[in-house]
């Protein structure tokens, strides 16, 4: 029978490698009791749905008693805490809330020169919010909470209509009797996570423009956004120039309300599934990706037109959309280089969520400088943009359905 005690092997040497062999050891014990005490703290569930996120789900791995710093929501920044894994590209940056600035009868041009603006509504109701009450926290007063992360009442794959009712007749239904002026709306039942303005360029398109709000003013509610939708339209016989509209559709929108983000939206395109959430991103969303007319197909990688949403300081960030481009095509893979320069990420939901069917229509006089302008894009990218932008507000509109902004843009 062996004896219990320690046998010291003789010599120097031995007796060194018998004591760091000791260390080693006791060293594995150690670990092994810490990994064992830790796995008792875990939960029962390794993943755990975190549904107080400030704007969108999230997933936290495993060591959920380790005390995390809040994650980085600014330009295209994404969590910095290693424990927080993302489900979705969905949360919003809280950007710097503009001077309060409701639209008045006097109005500015980009320029700083004056411009005489008409402010006209279609009836007497409560006016906007003012950039002073945002809705992305709650009141006291209410009691309301915050809107789920994911909203409860989607249906997922929807039916395009191909026409529309009057304009009477649309705003006498129900989900347009919610809306006030200027096509404003914000849920009653919580608080929303997302304020968002939809910018849409526009000219003589009245039947696409009747089939857009009525297709989309009963997905954005469903959806529990505060938005607001906002049709640009360009004044005057020049070349059409989506880009510029884009850019002075949202200097007037932050002008009215504290918007954290915009979607920049054709008004040919309509959504064919409510679960392409047009919230607030943490990187730029492409959100077209699948047309019918491209055979729901992603035309090329570095495709950024049609549909695409991105945070206020994303946009500034990048200084807008070129001012460039006049005609059709061009300035959407012009952003694109923008926002790669800029090292930001183009998200895209997967293909069988992120659909849409074009209307039919004739496209504008081709830009046929567009090939050249990307070539030469970069040297203007601080230049060229929302610093650059020039433009007057001939009119606003306080529609029910929509804010309609008549923009001259006075081409040189």
């Amino acid at each position: 029978m062996y004896s219990a005690a320690l046998v010291v092997p003789r010599g120097r040497g031995r007796l060194l490698r018998y004591l760091v062999g000791c260390v080693a050891a006791l060293l594995f014990v150690q670990c092994f009791l810490s990994l064992l005490s830790a796995r008792r703290a875990l939960p029962t569930s390794f993943f755990q749905f975190d549904s107080s996120a400030a704007v969108s789900p999230r997933l936290v791995l495993g060591l959920t008693n380790t005390t995390a710093r809040p994650p980085s929501t600014g330009g295209g920044g994404g969590p910095r805490d290693p424990l927080l894994v993302k489900v979705m590209v969905d949360p919003g940056s809280k950007a710097p809330a503009p001077p309060a600035a409701a639209v008045t009868v006097n109005g500015t041009a980009a320029n700083g020169t004056a411009a005489l603006v008409n402010v006209t509504a279609s009836s007497q109701r409560p006016p906007l919010p003012t950039a002073t009450t945002p809705a992305g926290t709650s009141s006291p007063a209410d009691g309301r909470q915050r809107c789920p992360p994911v909203p409860l009442k989607l249906v997922g794959p929807l039916a395009v209509p191909s026409s529309a009712p009057s304009w009477d007749q649309m705003e006498a239904e129900e989900p347009f009797r919610r809306l006030t002026d200027g096509g404003r709306y914000r849920p009653a039942e919580c608080v929303s996570r997302h304020r968002v303005a939809i910018i849409v360029p526009y000219r003589d398109r009245e039947e696409h423009l009747r089939m857009f709000l009525y297709h989309m003013h009963p997905v954005l509610q469903r959806q529990q956004l505060d938005y607001g939708i906002f049709i640009v339209e360009q004044d005057g016989s020049d070349m059409f120039n989506r880009a510029s509209l884009l850019n002075a559709g949202a200097m007037e929108a932050i002008k009215q309300y504290d918007f954290q983000c915009f979607v920049f939206h054709d008004v040919d395109l309509l959504m064919e599934d409510d679960r392409n959430l047009y919230t607030c991103p943490q990187q730029p969303r492409h959100m077209s990706v699948a047309v019918d007319s491209m055979q729901y197909k992603l035309a090329y990688p570095q495709l950024f037109g049609g549909v695409s949403a991105m945070t206020r300081s994303q946009f500034e960030l990048v200084n807008g959309f070129s001012n460039q481009y006049w005609g059709w095509g061009g300035e959407d893979d012009d952003m694109y280089n923008r926002l790669t320069y800029h090292k930001l990420h183009i998200a895209r939901y997967p293909a069988n969520i992120a659909r849409y069917k074009m209307v039919k229509h004739k496209h504008g006089k081709v830009n046929p400088k567009r090939f050249d302008l990307l070539r030469r894009g970069k040297k203007r990218f601080t230049t060229d943009g929302l610093s650059s932008l020039k433009y007057q507000v001939k009119d606003i509109v306080l529609d029910k359905l929509y804010t309609r902004l008549l923009i001259s843009l006075g081409r040189r």
